[in-house]
Parts: structure tokens; C-alpha cells; sequence
């Protein structure tokens, strides 16, 4: 969809603005993750090349990395933790886990195909350009706008579902486009946040009210102990009992061992939480599970993965811990 042109034009001192404000890119990029093209750091000589597959899967996905996750995966030595990393990377993500396809994963693969076809620019690939980052995080604009001007263009996307525009800048018709940094409002900023820790439902839209969570562990008795609002969560009838609702909670928890780059495992469970209907109608009402989990001595970073098995909301968080022996 192309929308009607504004008569826009690139004038000195919004030029020389966009210029400035382009030196704080470096700030913007760490919070939205539109790095500019940083090599993934290969060059030491204890860290071997990955192979084209996972160079491939960095290209793009670095994009919808956490601070966390981006410093994980430059800290792993072998093909073997890569592609473990990379297997947890879409699972967590995937919005359907019960079902044999990964949406998330499938659209991610779709979006670098094109953004590799269509949108690079001279010898820059698509996946390293202004519009490329945009694209594989926000997919397609719900329209776009394109104004030639006597030197140099403007076009313009805009994400109607989020309710913000981006515009992108061709400052000598070299065919190379720039974020226009005088259009990121706090919106955008939220909303790639929020692509980046996946706050997303079945349709790959943002869900707007994630769980209700708070998470800790018990290192006495070795649990991790969860307590959330029964408020947005899908509930299904308990068997035979009239007064009980029975909420489906899917646990991930990947531990990382923070003094070897390679070592991590992962938990993944369904866990039934039954709840009294007359509980249900309370305004503040929470429901709590314990999970076991013994962890080994030493600094421990976990990504704890919270969703609703019945729903849409998720929760995530990073935990740093010290487990003393």
C-alpha cells in the first residue's frame, strides 16, 4: 500500500541535525539492537569461524538478541554449543510449541530471504542496512511512502498496528538509505524492545499484557519459586470437579554456567495449576508452583522463560546468581 506524498524536502539544518543525531546511534542501537555492522568478534584465535550456517542465523538474528543473549553467544568456543544455543534460541520463541512448526522461526527465515533480495545497497547486504534491521524486526510496513526530490529521496514506512512511521533518507541518490533518527519515538523504541523479548501471541503481534509474574530462587530448598496474577491467564475445566479451573503453565529455564562460555543446560515443563472459580473472581488473586532445580556451584545466569500453555502471555527475565557450594 503506498500512501499519498508529502511534500517534503531535505533542508541544511535538518540534514546537519539527522547528522548529529546519527552519532548517537551507538546509544539507540542498545536499546533497539539496529548495531551498525559490527563484526561478530572471530578474530581471536580461541574462538574458531563459525561454519556459513551459523554465521547465517547471526546475520539476522542478532537483531532480536537480548544484551544477554548477544554476549552468550560471542563467548561460545564450539559448533556444538552453537547450535544448542540456536535450538533454544527458537524454542523459546516459537508461539505454538505443541504444534510441529516454529511460525516465529519461519517468518525470521522469509524476512532474510527478502530483505538479502531486495533490500540491499550496493555492496552492503540486506541484513546489514537501515531498512533491512526494520524489516527483520517489524516484517513488512502496513504502507509505505516514496518522495523523489531534486537530490536525493525519502521513503517513509508505516506500522499501523504499532502506530508509528520511520522514515529513511537518500541524502545524493546513491542508493544508499539512512534511518532518519528525528522520526524514532519512544513508541518504536518500545515496540522493538518488546520484539527483542518476544512479548508476542500466535499471530506474531505484541501482546499487550504479558503475565504477571514474580520469579526467585530458593537456594535452601533448591526451587525456583513462581507466583503469578491469575489475571491474564486461559484456564480449561478440571475433570470432574465443578468449582475448579485448571491453569497450564509451560516452564523453560536455560542455566548457563557464566565461567564456561560452553556449559548450559536446559529445563523445559508443562506444569497443571488448579485454581477454585470463587478464587478466580478475586481482584488480586495469585496462584504459585515450585520448580525443583539443582544447580551447580559457581555464577549462574538462567533465562527463565514463563508462558501461558493455553494462551498467549509470556514472561521472561535474566537471573544472575552465585551458588555457593
Amino acid at each position: 500500500m503506498i500512501r499519498k506524498k508529502n511534500n517534503l524536502e531535505i533542508n541544511s539544518s535538518s540534514r546537519y541535525l539527522a547528522g548529529v543525531l546519527r552519532l548517537l546511534l551507538l546509544v539507540f542501537t542498545a536499546v533497539i539492537s539496529l548495531e551498525l555492522s559490527i563484526p561478530f568478534a572471530e578474530a581471536s584465535s580461541k574462538r574458531p569461524k563459525m561454519t556459513p550456517e551459523h554465521q547465517e542465523f547471526y546475520n539476522y538474528a542478532r537483531y532480536l538478541f537480548t544484551k544477554n543473549e548477544r554476549k552468550i553467544f560471542r563467548n561460545l568456543t564450539t559448533d556444538e554449543a552453537r547450535e544448542r544455543f540456536i535450538e533454544n534460541f527458537w524454542e523459546i520463541r516459537d508461539p505454538t510449541p505443541f504444534t510441529p512448526d516454529n511460525e516465529f522461526k519461519l517468518e525470521m527465515e522469509q524476512r532474510y530471504d527478502y530483505v538479502s533480495k531486495y533490500l540491499k545497497e550496493g555492496p552492503i547486504p540486506g541484513w546489514e542496512t537501515d531498512r533491512g534491521r526494520i524489516y527483520l524486526m517489524l516484517g513488512p510496513p502496513s504502507a509505505h511512502e516514496l518522495n523523489v526530490l531534486r537530490r536525493g529521496s525519502i521513503i517513509q514506512w508505516y506500522y499501523d498496528e504499532y502506530n508509528v512511521y520511520i522514515r529513511f533518507i537518500d541524502y545524493n541518490s546513491s542508493g544508499v538509505y539512512q534511518m532518519d533518527l528525528t522520526t524514532v519515538s519512544l513508541a518504536l523504541l518500545e515496540v522493538l524492545d518488546s520484539k527483542k523479548y518476544f512479548i508476542v501471541n500466535k499471530e506474531g503481534k505484541i501482546n499487550l499484557e504479558p503475565l504477571d509474574i514474580d520469579l526467585n530462587y530458593d537456594s535452601k530448598t533448591r526451587e525456583f519459586q513462581v507466583e503469578m496474577r491469575t489475571k491474564n491467564l486461559n484456564y480449561e475445566e478440571v475433570p470432574g470437579s465443578s468449582t475448579e479451573m485448571m491453569a497450564k503453565i509451560k516452564v523453560d529455564l536455560v542455566v548457563y554456567q557464566s565461567d564456561k562460555g560452553d556449559d548450559f543446560s536446559k529445563y523445559s515443563q508443562v506444569k497443571g495449576v488448579k485454581v477454585s472459580k470463587e478464587k478466580l473472581l478475586e481482584k488480586n488473586a495469585t496462584i504459585s508452583l515450585a520448580v525443583p532445580l539443582e544447580l551447580p556451584a559457581g555464577k549462574i545466569k538462567i533465562d527463565a522463560v514463563i508462558s501461558d500453555a493455553l494462551g498467549d502471555a509470556v514472561y521472561r527475565k535474566f537471573i544472575s546468581l552465585n551458588v555457593k557450594k
